[in-house]
């Protein structure tokens, strides 16, 4: 794989966590406005699978980033030379 695709794959996975945290920001958001508008519901509400899935999720991830990539790709030279 060449580093232009490399780069695109990144970028890509980045893209997708962004997108993710976005749905997730989004749901909090809704899950605010339900509780607000049907507090006696609350409890209902509030959706402690989802929330699970999600920590697994994201568990361990981090956000890539060129410098990242750039700085792993150093590493990894340095190790093999």
């Amino acid at each position: 794989m060449s580093e232009n695709e490399v780069k695109l794959l990144l970028a890509l996975t980045s893209n997708i966590r962004l997108g993710v945290l976005m749905l997730d920001r989004a749901n909090d958001l809704k899950e605010m406005e339900l509780n607000f508008k049907y507090p006696e519901h609350q409890k209902y509400i509030r959706d402690e699978e989802y929330e699970e899935k999600r920590d697994e999720m994201l568990k361990g991830t981090q956000p890539y980033t060129l410098k990242g990539f750039e700085k792993q790709r150093k590493e990894k030279n340095g190790k093999s030379q």
